[in-house]
């Protein structure tokens, strides 16, 4: 005959397994398959192994060990000359022979493109902007495809319009100075002395002091677009 103590603890097990079995029941009901569907495109876009795109940020070497690891790699060309945009590169051609972006931010006007481009630059990525049709046709005749970073829906709409294979959603440390800056690329086309403005100065600042505060939450590696394939192209 069982004992009060046997009695209760086999009543809690019992009880506890009816708890917990719901519980692992519900966590693999909802676990999902990765990479995602929309994963899958970017990959096989982009003939990639993993759904990882870098943030255009610590060089060459860096962005050459994503791209021969099955992300894609990234560094930045946005304030260089042609010439060292060419030369920038070419090395990065004789580092990996993976896709690899080349980045220009349109605060400024991307003089080095048509060097980088002739290069043999693969990608081209944007951001705070969206690219001039004269931008999107040079790009899509040298046999490259570009991606842009958005913020607002409008500017997702204006990139998708502009013939951007993928999108990178901004995130929100500077949202709504990126989508300041995006509405009105979006509205007049401009890319150049935007800084210039008192406003957009203060916005900044604002903006800066914001990331700066969310800098040791935050994590640092790649930055994956794997939502934001445009399939479309």
């Amino acid at each position: 005959m069982p004992t009060r103590r046997t009695f209760l603890a086999t009543a809690a097990a019992g009880v506890g397994a009816t708890v917990i079995a719901p519980a692992a029941a519900l966590a693999q009901s909802s676990r999902q398959d990765l990479p995602t569907a929309r994963a899958r495109a970017l990959m096989s876009k982009f003939g990639m192994t993993y759904p990882v795109l870098q943030a255009p940020s610590g060089g060459q070497e860096l962005a050459a060990a994503i791209s021969n690891a099955g992300g894609i790699g990234a560094f930045a060309l946005w304030r260089t000359s042609a010439d060292v945009a060419r030369q920038n590169v070419e090395r990065m051609r004789t580092l990996t022979k993976k896709p690899f972006i080349v980045n220009y931010v349109l605060t400024f006007e991307p003089q080095s493109l048509g060097a980088a481009l002739e290069a043999g630059a693969p990608i081209v990525q944007f951001s705070w902007g969206i690219p001039t049709a004269a931008m999107a046709s040079e790009i899509q005749r040298a046999g490259a495809r570009f991606g842009v970073q958005v913020a607002t829906p409008d500017g997702a709409r204006a990139a998708v319009d502009a013939g951007a294979a993928y999108l990178v959603a901004q995130g929100v440390e500077v949202l709504s100075l990126v989508a300041a800056r995006e509405n009105d690329a979006v509205s007049t086309g401009q890319t150049g002395e935007w800084f210039a403005q008192p406003a957009v100065r203060q916005k900044l600042s604002a903006a800066l002091s914001a990331a700066i505060t969310l800098m040791p939450a935050m994590t640092y590696g790649p930055s994956s677009c794997a939502d934001g394939v445009n399939s479309r192209r």
